[in-house]
């Protein structure tokens, strides 16, 4: 939540294509209210399952949607950050680095947690094996 929230505070700041700031262009605000709505309703899930004792499917299901939502605003992040703000240098330049134009720290930040990211899938158990509890736990309910 604060991470999307704090997109919507960088977005103000940035220069929209058409004119305007980011946070008023309107491809922006559609991208960001669908992941605020996904996220208030694995919001709302996680405090259903809190309330009751659920199963080892639905703790999987719930392991997933939060990894794909915190990796959805992630990308978001990387939308918002643009190609302008990541310059490619020519690092076979002895002076490559000098030449790196001068940029808010938004957008190398927004690489660095897109990336981090996607280690959830890994460090959390794979998506693969999140699927699989699901899977094993829907043909137990079919026998």
């Amino acid at each position: 939540k604060r991470d999307l929230a704090k997109l919507l505070e960088e977005a103000a700041r940035l220069p929209a294509n058409g004119g305007g700031m980011m946070d008023r262009d309107p491809s922006f605000r559609l991208a960001h209210a669908r992941v605020e709505a996904r996220l208030a309703a694995i919001e709302a899930s996680i405090l259903r399952a809190l309330r009751d004792e659920i199963s080892m499917a639905t703790a999987a299901a719930l392991k997933i949607a939060c990894t794909e939502c915190a990796q959805a605003i992630t990308e978001l992040g990387i939308d918002l950050a643009g190609r302008g703000r990541l310059p490619m240098l020519d690092r076979d330049r002895a002076d490559w680095a000098d030449a790196a134009p001068a940029t808010s720290s938004f957008g190398p930040a927004a690489v660095q947690s897109y990336l981090f990211e996607r280690a959830q899938t890994i460090y959390g158990g794979s998506t693969e094996v999140q699927k699989n509890i699901i899977w094993r736990s829907l043909a137990g309910m079919a026998r």
